[in-house]
C-alpha cells in the first residue's frame, strides 16, 4: 500500500484527494489482449457525437454508450484502451459505471467527464479509480490531451 496526496487543476477545478493505492487483481480482467480504442459514454447524445468525432479525427477507433449498463457490455466485448465516463448520468450514474469497470479489470483507464466542479462527486471519482477528470463544456484540446494519456 502506498499513501499518496493527488491534485490536478483544470480549468476553475481544484481537487485534492488523499488516498491508499492498493495492489488489486481481478480474475475478470482481460489477460494478454491488445488494447484499442476508446469508449466513450454520455447520456448527451450531441456531446457523444462530438467527443466521437474529435478522437475518430486523430485516428482513434471508438465506442459509445448512452447509458451505464451499455458502456460495461462494450469494455467486456472491446477492452478499450481507454474510457471517457460522463458521472451525471440516469439510471447508473458514471461513478456506479466506475465501480463496474474497475471489478472488470482494476487496471482500466478512465477519465470522467462532468459539468459541475463540486469538488466532492470528482474525489469519489477519484477514489474509485478515475486517472483524470474533464469538465464541460469539454474543449477539444483538453479531451485529445486526456485521451492521449490514457492510452499511453
Amino acid at each position: 500500500m502506498v499513501a499518496y496526496m493527488h491534485k490536478m487543476i483544470t480549468g476553475r477545478c481544484i481537487v485534492v484527494v488523499e488516498s491508499a493505492v492498493h495492489a488489486v487483481t481481478s480474475p475478470t480482467a482481460p489477460e494478454n489482449q491488445d488494447r484499442r480504442g476508446v469508449l466513450v459514454v454520455d447520456d448527451d447524445v450531441d456531446v457523444l457525437d462530438l467527443l466521437q468525432e474529435v478522437l475518430e479525427s486523430v485516428g482513434y477507433e471508438t465506442w459509445t454508450a448512452t447509458n451505464g449498463q451499455d458502456a460495461i457490455d462494450l469494455f467486456r466485448r472491446n477492452h478499450p484502451a481507454g474510457v471517457l465516463l460522463d458521472l451525471g448520468m440516469p439510471k447508473m450514474d458514471g461513478l456506479a459505471t466506475l465501480h463496474e469497470l474497475r471489478v472488470i479489470d482494476p487496471e482500466a483507464r478512465v477519465a470522467i467527464l462532468t459539468a459541475s466542479c463540486q469538488q466532492a462527486a470528482i474525489q469519489d471519482a477519484i477514489l474509485e479509480g478515475a486517472d483524470d477528470y474533464i469538465l464541460k463544456p469539454v474543449d477539444v484540446d483538453r479531451v485529445r490531451e486526456a485521451v492521449r494519456d490514457l492510452v499511453a
